[in-house]
């Protein structure tokens, strides 16, 4: 049951750590190799998207939706809000997960290769229902990345890794590897895609997520 329940709480910490970790979006224009940079650190920005997930120890797929708002605090520093809900349906065995958290990205003011890294924070409700009955858990829950943002013109691209848990340990500890595609439509509107794999801690167990979503400066 714990894998379960933690596959679904994973996804929606994925967000985040896909989102506000790899940033939110579009300095003004710098020029990387020859190149108009449409950079996604340090912007004010609304972001949602949806994606569909793999669990090794699960038959059917699971599905997540979510949306962020990012602030530049400083020009090294951006602070972001998250929500997301994920559920899964596998046989008579429904898990559903909400989960808010809040995090914190630091990263240099320069043009060209960004490295960043960030930490999170937040609280998750996971409900698990075998036919008639269920039960919800509570928990807080915190996470960390690292990772660097590559300019290419209108694109950009952001391999990160991440780690998550719950301070109780309800949710199993896991690490992602994420690369993160971002492009900017116009100068208010982006589309990104973001592939991820997540190996669990201590069992062997791994997942793979794929997300697509549309980001907004304003």
């Amino acid at each position: 049951m714990r894998k379960l329940l933690s596959f679904i709480s994973v996804q929606t910490l994925l967000a985040v750590a896909t989102i506000l970790f790899a940033g939110s979006p579009l300095p003004a224009q710098q020029v990387v190799a020859g190149l108009p940079g449409q950079r996604v650190l340090g912007e004010r920005t609304i972001s949602a998207d949806a994606g569909t997930v793999d669990v090794d120890a699960i038959d059917e797929h699971g599905y997540v939706v979510g949306a962020d708002v990012n602030f530049p605090a400083t020009a090294n520093l951006d602070l972001g809000l998250h929500i997301g809900h994920g559920w899964i349906d596998a046989g008579n065995v429904g898990l559903k997960d909400t989960t808010i958290s809040a995090a914190a990205v630091v990263h240099p003011a320069a043009a060209g290769l960004k490295p960043f890294a960030g930490v999170l924070i937040g609280h998750q409700k996971l409900e698990f229902d075998v036919g008639r009955f269920g039960t919800t858990e509570k928990s807080g829950i915190w996470g960390g990345a690292v990772g660097l943002e590559v300019p290419a013109g209108r694109a950009t691209l952001t391999p990160s890794i991440s780690y998550t848990d719950s301070f109780d340990g309800s949710t199993d500890r896991s690490t992602h590897f994420t690369l993160h595609a971002n492009l900017w439509l116009t100068d208010k509107v982006a589309t990104y895609a973001d592939l991820t794999y997540v190996d669990f801690a201590g069992d062997g167990d791994n997942a793979w997520t794929a997300r697509l979503g549309v980001r907004w400066k304003f």
